[in-house]
């Protein structure tokens, strides 16, 4: 399904004979919240369900990276400006071979400095059990990690690595793109107009409602 034909769509589930007009950008700014409850929806049940991994597969970035900072251990890795949600992060210490990189544990960020400032030696983050949590500054998102992985330099061998998975937010110009091979699978795409149509229709009613308490409220005697 491209584009056009999910604003077909959307026009026959509304029934514009008794709905308001929608312009095709406003149906898209309705589509791209209705794609981003989609994955904010999946992703709930994404460690559970097979259903919501197979849903969620377009959305799924990966990225391998080699480090060659020739100064300084590496304690960041930045995401895609597109981010939505941290899936894993794997870290490899001293190693040329991803395969022998330890998952780190995902935690919020106040687990994440108790445990990197922590004197218990039994509470804190190892090469063996690392920790990992997602910041942001005023630019960009990064996954923060400890213990940081070692840089490129004469005395490192093997510099460390780092590789992640994350959910990727994509818009509507790409889940209903016009080259069937690169848009959502169509079983998606329907599941999205659903939800498209729900918040437009919500929309619709939440102006009505409004429009009554104003209307009752200008009715009212003085």
């Amino acid at each position: 399904m491209n584009l056009d034909e999910a604003h077909d769509l959307i026009d026959m589930l509304l029934d514009k004979v008794d709905q308001p007009y929608f312009t095709d950008d406003e149906k898209n700014m309705f589509i791209d919240q209705a794609i981003s409850a989609f994955i904010n929806g999946h992703y709930q049940f994404y460690e559970q369900e097979q259903v919501s991994r197979d849903a969620l597969a377009s959305f799924i970035y990966y990225s391998g990276k080699n480090n060659t900072d020739d100064t300084w251990e590496v304690a960041a890795a930045r995401l895609p400006d597109n981010y939505v949600h941290l899936i894993q992060i794997s870290l490899v210490y001293n190693s040329v071979s991803y395969s022998d990189g330890n998952q780190a544990k995902i935690v919020g960020v106040k687990d994440f400095y108790d445990r990197l400032y922590s004197s218990d030696p039994f509470n804190k983050a190892t090469t063996e059990d690392p920790i990992a949590y997602v910041r942001q500054d005023a630019t960009s998102t990064y996954i923060g990690f400890s213990p940081s992985i070692p840089a490129a330099d004469a005395d490192v061998t093997n510099p460390g690595k780092y590789r992640y998975n994350c959910l990727v937010f994509k818009d509507h110009s790409e889940c209903f793109d016009n080259n069937p091979q690169d848009a959502l699978k169509e079983l998606y795409q329907r599941e999205i107009i659903d939800i498209t149509v729900r918040k437009m229709i919500g929309n619709i009613e939440g102006a009505g409602i409004q429009f009554q308490q104003i209307e009752t409220e200008q009715s009212k005697p003085i």
